[in-house]
């Protein structure tokens, strides 16, 4: 890749790219040689949006560690054999702590909410065998409590909307996701009432679950 001009970093990240590529090929490849592949299912996602020295990922705003749609917002790609239609699209969000009671569900087991009494995530299993599931009524929240490349900030998302609280200067952002999918326009003066009601939960969460501050 550096013969090819680029960068040490540009080379860096398409060496990784191609390593990831043929590492999941190979599991795949394996999977099959087995004869497992129709009792087999894979999930396949990035955990956080590219980084700061990419470029940037638009039309979403931010990269990876930001509270933006493109620090948070990444594809995920299902294979369930016999439960999963291919070619189908799922718009619903789903976030990382859902795959415990998900992968828990998908494989039979049926009593782990009598053993583990606190659970973050939800199954997003009905999601992948094509059942609606109503999302606009959730509220996800993520949480940065420290100085590292980013100031501390926590988010919740409800619906369309999207509120971002940053800690040093007491800042609140409010975005209406669909509408603006760059994050381009902070809404909070516009819509008092709806900030005031998601900052509200959003402090609530944060103390139930006795999260860290920064």
């Amino acid at each position: 890749y550096k013969d090819r001009g680029l960068t040490d970093f540009e080379a860096t990240l398409a060496s990784m790219i191609e390593g990831m590529d043929k590492s999941l090929g190979d599991i795949l490849g394996k999977i099959k040689q087995l004869g497992i592949e129709e009792n087999t299912i894979v999930i396949f996602l990035s955990d956080n949006g590219s980084p700061s020295q990419c470029p940037q990922n638009l039309p979403l705003r931010g990269h990876k560690i930001t509270p933006y749609e493109g620090g948070i917002r990444v594809p995920m790609l299902v294979k369930w054999p016999g439960v999963v239609k291919k070619n189908t699209v799922c718009v619903d969000p789903v976030i990382i702590e859902d795959f415990f009671p998900t992968i828990l569900e998908m494989t039979g087991v049926k009593k782990y909410r009598q053993i583990v009494k606190i659970i973050d995530g939800k199954s997003f299993k009905p999601l992948l065998r094509g059942k609606s599931v109503n999302s606009a009524a959730r509220d996800f929240f993520w949480h940065f409590p420290h100085f590292y490349d980013q100031e501390p900030y926590s988010v919740i998302r409800k619906g369309d909307w999207k509120l971002i609280y940053w800690y040093k200067e007491s800042k609140i952002e409010l975005y209406n996701i669909p509408d603006d999918i760059s994050e381009a326009n902070n809404l909070a003066a516009v819509h008092p009432e709806k900030t005031k009601q998601m900052a509200t939960k959003l402090s609530k969460y944060l103390r139930e679950v006795n999260a860290g501050r920064p």
